[in-house]
């Protein structure tokens, strides 16, 4: 029976090598989409400025997408990333095609952004470090 439950034990954890590890670059990346999501909405009524924004958020949430793309283990945060993206695309093109983007639209996607990363940060934050 001793010998039993090392060999259990030994067994359990090596599930832990299946899931991805916790990610500080990652975790930057959300963190700074969450971020500029936060400021930016705030800026709604200002076409002109929140349109760079709009553009540096892209930017980011495409950089956090094609970073996690390849890592091992990862499926799961990179199928996050790819839905991030999904909010945030739309938006850039709204701002980019020059149409009349509204202050309400404008809020409610940096809202849905917002909370989206934030829902990325808290699973993220499973992962064992």
């Amino acid at each position: 029976m001793k010998n039993l439950s090392p060999l259990i034990a030994s067994l359990l954890l090596s599930g832990c090598i299946f899931t991805a590890k916790f990610d500080s670059v990652e975790y930057s990346y959300v963190s700074q989409i969450k971020t500029l999501s936060q400021i930016s909405r705030q800026q709604c009524a200002n076409t002109a400025q929140i349109k760079p924004r709009v553009l540096q958020i892209y930017e980011i949430n495409l950089s956090l997408v094609n970073y996690s793309e390849y890592l091992p283990n990862n499926e799961p945060t990179y199928k996050m990333t790819k839905e991030l993206l999904n909010i945030v695309e739309p938006m850039k093109v709204r701002y980019t095609d020059h149409t009349q983007v509204s202050k309400s639209y404008c809020e409610l996607k940096f809202d849905n952004i917002e909370e989206s990363a934030t829902m990325m940060q808290q699973s993220m934050n499973k992962r064992s470090r």
